[in-house]
C-alpha cells in the first residue's frame, strides 16, 4: 500500500468516526474528545508498538526512521529542515496533506486529531521529547516539530535528568 493511500484511509477513518460522534453529541468538542479517546489513543499505541515495542528506540534510529517516512511522503507535504544534529531533529512543515484532506471532506475542525495521534505516538517513546507549538491544522502557517533526545542518568536510564524529575 502506498503512503498516500494509507494517509487518505487514516483521514477517512478519523473523519467517519468524528462525524458519527458528532451525530450523537451536542458539540464539536465532545465529538473531538470522544474520537480521540476511542480511536486516536488506541491506534497510536498500536502503531508505536509495531515500531518500537519496548518504547526505547534510540534517538538516532528514530531520526533515521522518521526521515525515511518523510521521504516516502515528500510529495504529500512540504518540509523545511531547521536543525539536525546528535541531540536535536527539528523541521517546519509548510504544507500538510492531512489538513487539506480534512478540509476537502468538510471537517477541517477534525484535522488536529491527526496531530493528536502524532503526539500520542511520540510521547510513548521514552528516548525523546517532542515540542510542537503551532500546526497548520489549527490555523498556523507551519507545523514546527522539534525532537530532542532525553538526557540520560549515569546508570544509563533514559528520561530522567540527574537528580531531577522524570522528563515528559
Amino acid at each position: 500500500m502506498s503512503v498516500r493511500l494509507a494517509v487518505i484511509q487514516m483521514v477517512a477513518l478519523i473523519t467517519a468516526t468524528y462525524r458519527e460522534f458528532l451525530r450523537h453529541h451536542t458539540s464539536e468538542p465532545a465529538a473531538y474528545a470522544a474520537t480521540k479517546q476511542v480511536l486516536i489513543a488506541p491506534l497510536s499505541r498500536h502503531i508505536i508498538d509495531a515500531i518500537s515495542p519496548n518504547r526505547d528506540m534510540p534517538f538516532p534510529q528514530f531520526v533515521s526512521y522518521f526521515k525515511w517516512g518523510f521521504q516516502a511522503m515528500e510529495d504529500l507535504i512540504d518540509m523545511a529542515p531547521v536543525q539536525d544534529d546528535a541531540q536535536t531533529y527539528a523541521f517546519n512543515i509548510t504544507s500538510c496533506m492531512n489538513a487539506r484532506i480534512f478540509s476537502a471532506l468538510g471537517t477541517p475542525e477534525a484535522a488536529p486529531l491527526m496531530c493528536a495521534m502524532d503526539h500520542e505516538m511520540y510521547d510513548a517513546l521514552s528516548t525523546l521529547s517532542v515540542d510542537v507549538t503551532s500546526t497548520i491544522a489549527k490555523g498556523a502557517t507551519t507545523c514546527d516539530f522539534r525532537f530532542t533526545e532525553k538526557a540520560q542518568d549515569r546508570d544509563g536510564t533514559v528520561g530522567r535528568l540527574r537528580g531531577g524529575p522524570e522528563l515528559r
